[in-house]
This record gives structure tokens, sequence and C-alpha cells, in this order.
């Protein structure tokens, strides 16, 4: 289909032409109505065809319906931008790049805890159980959110980080890595889908590692009182006297050295009574 009429183009006629073909506006050099077959009848709408500035090359920019942009409308798009022609500007690529800055800045009001939610749902199913997820949640609410949750992701700085977390540094310091390595996970997330970019605030080896003492010297860890296996035979009597499902289920963890979470969860499937054999699913493990 090639180039049909120069005569200035008038609202009946944009809305009345019925031959297929691009009908140049005298009125407007580079606007062109294109008319075309499409089921049910006819399409029209507006074409702007220009040569660029860049390349040389022809190319053509579609401008929308008849229906949404009217003639008065389309001519005054088309005259800006052939101003961009002139200074040297191609149309399309500064739309293309305008898209490109404009996706950019809404990801950079991607909230903290926006990006959080949507980390934890990305890689839940790499998680053993639905309980790992839980506890991301949890400890990101409790103690990243009140400081970080409402702030745009990109805006976070490792100051930031730092006063959440040095109140908890000495006190709660396995609580407290957590939380940092949590934060750490849900920014490298961002960054990859491109909500902030930069040197992550959270990482350890930056900067925030010189503001923080070393956990693995703060922290003390206290062990649970052990039993002295010479009296586990009277323990067990006594857990016997009892009675109940808790001091059975305690039996049963001594028994097999399994970890408490399985035997809390486990399931009478998973007993073959006849064999004397106890299956603990993979995902439990």
């Amino acid at each position: 289909m090639g180039r049909l009429g120069s005569n200035p183009l008038t609202a009946r006629r944009v809305d009345t032409e019925s031959q297929p073909g691009y009908h140049a506006d005298g009125a407007c050099p580079g606007l062109y109505l294109q008319v075309a077959t499409a089921a049910g009848g006819l399409s029209r709408s507006w074409v702007f065809r220009y040569t660029s500035p860049t390349t040389g090359k022809r190319r053509e920019m579609g401008l929308g319906p008849v229906s949404v942009r009217r003639l008065a409308e389309a001519r005054k798009i088309v005259t800006g931008y052939r101003s961009k022609l002139l200074a040297g500007i191609d149309p399309i690529d500064d739309r293309d790049a305008q898209r490109v800055r404009n996706r950019t800045e809404r990801a950079k009001l991607v909230t903290f805890d926006q990006a959080a939610a949507a980390c934890i749902e990305a890689k839940a199913p790499e998680w053993s159980n639905a309980k790992h997820s839980l506890q991301w949640t949890n400890t990101l609410a409790t103690y990243a959110s009140p400081a970080l949750g409402l702030l745009p992701i990109n805006s976070i700085t490792t100051e930031a980080i730092y006063q959440l977390l040095q109140p908890i540094w000495l006190k709660k310091t396995e609580t407290a890595t957590r939380v940092r390595q949590r934060i750490e996970v849900v920014w490298d997330w961002a960054k990859a889908r491109g909500y902030c970019d930069g040197e992550n605030p959270a990482r350890l080896k930056g900067a925030l590692g010189e503001l923080l003492p070393k956990a693995q010297k703060v922290k003390r860890v206290v062990h649970h009182p052990a039993l002295p296996y010479q009296q586990i035979g009277q323990f067990v009597a006594d857990l016997r006297n009892l009675g109940g499902a808790g001091p059975l289920a305690f039996e049963l963890l001594i028994l097999t050295a399994t970890r408490t979470n399985e035997v809390t969860a486990a399931q009478w499937d998973e007993f073959d009574l006849n064999n004397n054999v106890w299956t603990i699913p993979g995902e439990r493990t």
C-alpha cells in the first residue's frame, strides 16, 4: 500500500475513508491515516513516517487508533516529533528511552516490605518447609520493617541498617545475624529485579563490617544442660511414670536420636510397626 493523496485530511474523511492504504495529511508532513482491513470491517489509525536523523533509514511510528486520537491531536503530536527531528533526535528511540526511564523510576519506588514479600515468595520453593518462610517473614517484620519497611529499597543505606542492628547485636547476636543476612538477600534479589543498584548496604564485608563487632567474638553460646548417660535408665523410668503424650514423645526422641521437630510432626503413616521402621520424609529431616 502506498501513499494516497496529499490534500489536508478532514475529520469527516478520517471517519469515512474506506480505501485501504496510507492517506497523507497534506497539512502535516509525515502524518498518515492508515486504513486496513480487519475482522468485522476496517481499522483506521495514525502513523508518523519519517527519516531517522541518526541512521538515515525510513521509520514508521504508530500513534494509535482514530477512535481515541482525533485529527487535531495527531497533528499536534507529529509537529512535536518533527521538532525533535530538527534537533537530531529520533522520536522512536526517544520514546523507548523514556519508557525505560519511567520503568526505572517506578521500580525505585518499591519499598523494602514489598521487596521482602516478593523475595520470600520467589525463594519459598527452594526452602525445605513452609516454616522457613514463616521464620523469614516474622524476623523481617519484627526487626527490619519498623525501620525500613516503608522506605524505597533503593534509598536504604548502611547507616540505616546499622541503626536497627546495633541495639540487638550484642544482646541477641544470633537473631541480629539472621536479620542482617536476610536483609542482604532481599536487597540482592531487589537489585536483580532492577529495583536498586550499587553495593549492598547490608553486606558485612563492606562498611557494615567495620561498624559492628564480629559476631563470633561477642556470641556467647550457652548449651542446654546434658544428662550423664549413667542416669538415662532412671530418667526413662521416670518418664514412663508421668503418662501422657509428651513423655512418650520425649522417650521416642531419646531412643531414635532424632530432632524435636521430626518427633512432634510425626504422622502415623510414617511408622511400619510390623518391621519396627520409622521413615521420616526428607523435607522434615
